[in-house]
């Protein structure tokens, strides 16, 4: 009798084989993984897209029942000196589906925007302020004693960038870099103490950014981070006592993901507080720029707040009407190179181009995104 070898018959793989038939599915999985984290960020993107939307609608609201947007900082009308901190954000929970938490914030007596003076606010994450595509946003910030969680969307600054971080809005008269206080809050959506009427967006609600995205600072306050997203740089960001170089800030990126100098960062890491290093950005340097700062101690003090997120290639921004649109990291931003005095400015077109004009709300341009 023939044994089964005779007639050409095997029981299993050769080495060659086998290893040929692994390299494909290797090569399978290769394809179809790029294929399935696309599909993930897609629907991450979405998901940000409809949280925006749902933020826009708010202000909507919000002025609806208050004849005016929410302020940038100083939440309690007829308070707002006690409550400067306070976020603009909180005035909008009551029209997020969030009215138990805004009324048991409203009850509290504390005056400053965190855990320490408000114990509700270390539990209190609202999914709607955090944008899935940056990891840490679901997350409390690390600051022992002023825990909260965080936001992933910033309020709209206009370009402003001198002084938007001070407290000389509460000065009706202050000498502010030699331009005036009425001059910034005609300028921008979101101003501290400023609670902007709809006629006041003489540019169209459509061509007026009211926020954008920032990703969140992935370290504790009390430290740098040199990441690009999420960080910031310390660096000499003006040329005189009232002028700003945006130049300065871009040279600080190092590489695709980190800057050269990095300062303290609060980017995003308390929802409830309004300083602009926490819930503000300016439409000065283009999205997913540095962020960049002149004093790396002092979360009150001016800066570059660049608009960033994880989303392939710019931000999501929302405007004034509660349209959503993507505006791409290459939009026109004009000449960044010069050194450029908001005093003169801030009476005519944004000199930062179609971004510098979606976030100014008088500037008198026409706005067109790359």
């Amino acid at each position: 009798m023939s044994s089964p070898n005779q007639f050409g018959r095997r029981n299993g793989f050769t080495l060659v084989e086998l290893l040929v038939v692994i390299a494909i599915i290797g090569i399978l999985i290769g394809l179809l993984l790029p294929a399935v984290q696309a599909a993930r960020e897609a629907a991450r993107r979405m998901q940000c897209t409809n949280n925006l939307k749902q933020l826009g609608l708010a202000f909507q609201n919000y002025h609806d029942v208050n004849g005016a947007f929410p302020t940038l900082r100083g939440w309690k009308p007829g308070n707002s000196q006690n409550y400067i901190f306070w976020s603009g954000l909180i005035s909008t929970l009551p029209f997020i589906e969030q009215d138990a938490a805004y009324k048991e914030i409203c009850a509290s007596t504390g005056r400053d925007p965190d855990s320490n003076a408000v114990p509700v606010l270390k539990d209190l994450s609202i999914p709607g302020f955090q944008c899935p595509s940056d990891g840490l946003s679901r997350q409390q910030n690390d600051q022992t004693g002023y825990l909260a969680y965080r936001t992933s969307y910033m309020l709209c600054m206009a370009d402003i960038v001198l002084n938007n971080g001070a407290y000389d809005f509460l000065n009706p008269n202050p000498d502010v870099n030699h331009y005036s206080i009425g001059q910034i809050r005609a300028r921008a959506m979101f101003v501290a103490v400023t609670w902007q009427r709809m006629a006041s967006v003489i540019d169209g609600t459509s061509n007026t950014i009211a926020a954008s995205e920032t990703v969140t600072s992935p370290t504790s306050s009390a430290s740098a981070s040199n990441q690009l997203k999420g960080g910031m740089a310390y660096t000499s960001i003006y040329g005189g006592a009232s002028d700003i170089v945006p130049s300065a800030c871009m040279a600080e990126r190092n590489g695709a993901n980190q800057v050269f100098h990095p300062s303290r960062s609060f980017r995003g890491l308390r929802f409830s507080d309004g300083r602009p290093m926490m819930t503000g950005f300016n439409t000065v340097l283009p999205p997913n720029s540095p962020s960049c700062t002149r004093n790396q101690n002092d979360l009150n003090y001016w800066a570059f707040y660049s608009a960033t997120s994880n989303h392939s290639g710019g931000v999501n921004c929302v405007m004034v009407d509660g349209s959503v649109r993507f505006v791409s990291d290459t939009i026109d931003c004009g000449s960044l190179s010069g050194t450029y005095k908001p005093r003169e400015y801030f009476s005519a077109k944004s000199p930062f181009g179609v971004w510098g004009a979606m976030g100014s709300l008088n500037g008198g341009e026409t706005t067109t995104m790359n």
